[in-house]
């Protein structure tokens, strides 16, 4: 169907030129995450997820899917409820196995992001750049440590899989250009059930094959007639698009619209939603990216990671400049690169779409809150690539342009690797630390607890970034697996807790939990001590005040959705 025309495409990239380009990203991924992939742990709602896996009264696939997808907030989740279901029965309560699956599952959209780029028409070298820093960058790096924010790696695979079959459609046989065809709409419809924050991108497959067709059809009738054939299908990935769309907006409460909001409101909300996203990709991990990597150097000396990276730095630059060396032409034009640049915007733009209206999203470049820029970053990769083009072509002699493109893109993702590593070192401390936390209260009480409700003091909440333990949620759930028990409660000592007459009060995000004094414990994890508070002034005895933590270690501050800022 697609194939009436398909001498006038463009020839596509050699297999052997695409086999040894992902090959390339494959081994960057792979570098990019071999020093800690291995210590990561479980994190905030992973244990929560956990707990409630662990209880499941059906432990099939189907029964612990049904289980998570009542989950509180995930009801308009079904592919997060789903690959969580899948990797509890692969993998049960080993956080390793998760970890490899969620890296295979960043290769693959790193793989895809590429593949997607080239069959668009896209030069190969600012494609393999784009995909590299993808590769690297720490702008999203939350969704490489938490297993709860893993979704978003997962429908980035899927959102790229999707434009890449719809675009290699464009260029099928007629008898293969309805499997191409069906494969796209299926894992569309799978990442639309996805991370929201990427269903936008799912609006460019229309575009991409529009573009892809249109810029190689001629102008006579039968191009005409054949852009007209390519384009048709696509009404089933907007039709696919607004359904997901609609059943999230019904079905997930963090997505609604906030209509009550005056015109005025919203226009400063989405002031403040740009301004936000500039800064995270753009200021924190741009523009600072020099002194943050001269901090990393100077305070937190890893010779390993400062090797790996060195190493990565090398690697990109060389590879590059041979890639420029052996394909012609090297580099495109200035507004071949002026163009990728402009698209990389949009793409940022549309990676923020879905917050317009909402904005449930917190702007950290460190945090669990940086989950939400993951859709972003694909824009923010495109721009970088583009940007170092756009300055490279400014020197007149082919070679030094290239050398001055590799070198950047070497830079930015020797960088980016050295920054995600780093990072990493806090979540794998948090993880040790949460293990080394839960083997003591289960040491210290291996008969079963005393209490109903048991509060953690004596335990920084924060590792940097990462989560020990913050909330109800996920000390609560880490009991769970430990005790069995629903009727079970925990929580945690922080500034927010409050002595009042009916119980201790605690609040983390939007959250507020009572606790009645009625077998009620805290345990002093830093003295070891388990000690009962059956009333307000045994409470106010133990803390000291109406607020609490003053027994405690010293904490650097931290903020839920932050943790205690680093960089």
């Amino acid at each position: 169907m697609a194939a009436d025309g398909s001498a006038h495409l463009p020839k596509a990239p050699s297999t052997r030129e695409l086999a040894l380009d992902c090959a390339f990203l494959g081994a960057l991924v792979v570098v990019s995450l071999a020093l800690y992939v291995g210590g990561l742990g479980f994190y905030s709602d992973d244990w929560s997820f956990l707990g409630y896996l662990t209880m499941s009264e059906g432990q099939s696939v189907a029964g612990l899917y049904r289980t998570m997808i009542e989950f509180p907030h995930k009801g308009g989740r079904p592919l997060q409820a789903l690959s969580e279901a899948l990797l509890f029965k692969a993998f049960g309560q080993l956080p390793l196995g998760y970890h490899l699956a969620n890296s295979v599952v960043l290769l693959i959209g790193v793989l895809a992001f590429y593949l997607t780029m080239r069959e668009a028409g896209l030069h190969g070298l600012p494609s393999l750049a784009a995909a590299s820093l993808l590769a690297v960058l720490p702008n999203f790096s939350t969704t490489r440590f938490w297993m709860a924010a893993s979704q978003a790696n997962t429908t980035m695979a899927l959102v790229f899989l999707c434009l890449y079959a719809d675009l290699r459609a464009v260029r099928a046989r007629p008898e293969a250009f309805w499997a191409w065809k069906s494969a796209a709409v299926l894992l569309l419809a799978a990442a639309a059930l996805g991370y929201e924050s990427f269903i936008p991108l799912l609006l460019m497959g229309p575009l991409l094959v529009w573009w892809r067709v249109g810029a190689t059809a001629s102008l006579h009738r039968e191009g005409r007639r054949r852009l007209l054939r390519a384009m048709l299908p696509m009404a089933a990935n907007l039709a696919v698009v607004v359904g997901a769309a609609a059943y999230k907006l019904s079905t997930y409460d963090r997505l609604r619209l906030e209509p009550a909001r005056s015109f005025y409101e919203h226009a400063y909300l989405t002031g403040w939603l740009a301004e936000g996203a500039i800064r995270i990709h753009f200021i924190d991990w741009g523009i600072r990216l020099p002194s943050v990597v001269g901090r990393i150097l100077s305070d937190r000396r890893s010779p390993e990671v400062a090797l790996v990276a060195g190493i990565v730095g090398v690697a990109v630059f060389v590879y590059l400049t041979a890639v420029a060396g052996r394909r012609r032409p090297a580099l495109p034009d200035a507004p071949h690169f002026a163009l990728m640049t402009v698209a990389g915007i949009g793409l940022f733009t549309l990676g923020y779409a879905a917050f317009l209206g909402n904005y449930q999203l917190t702007f950290t470049p460190t945090g669990i809150g940086n989950r939400t820029a993951a859709a972003g970053t694909v824009g923010v990769t495109i721009v970088w690539a583009g940007l170092a083009g756009l300055a490279a072509s400014t020197l007149r002699r082919p070679w030094a342009r290239s050398a001055t493109y590799g070198l950047a893109i070497s830079a930015l993702c020797a960088s980016g690797l050295l920054a995600t590593n780093t990072l990493a070192s806090y979540w794998v401390a948090a993880g040790s630390r949460a293990r080394e936390v839960l083997a003591r209260i289960e040491r210290q009480l291996p008969g079963g607890p005393p209490w109903k409700t048991l509060l953690l003091d004596g335990v920084c909440p924060y590792e940097g970034p990462a989560i020990v333990f913050e909330s109800s949620w996920d000390l609560q759930g880490a009991l769970l697996i430990r005790y069995r028990d629903y009727a079970l409660n925990a929580d945690v000592v922080s500034p927010r807790l409050e002595v009042r007459e009916d119980g201790i009060h605690t609040s983390i995000y939007k959250f507020r939990k009572r606790y009645p004094y009625d077998g009620l414990f805290v345990y002093d994890y830093s003295r070891g001590l388990l000690q009962s508070l059956p009333d307000a002034a045994s409470a106010r005895r133990y803390f000291g005040g109406r607020t609490a933590h003053r027994r405690g270690p010293e904490c650097p501050h931290g903020e839920p959705g932050h943790g205690a800022r680093v960089f």
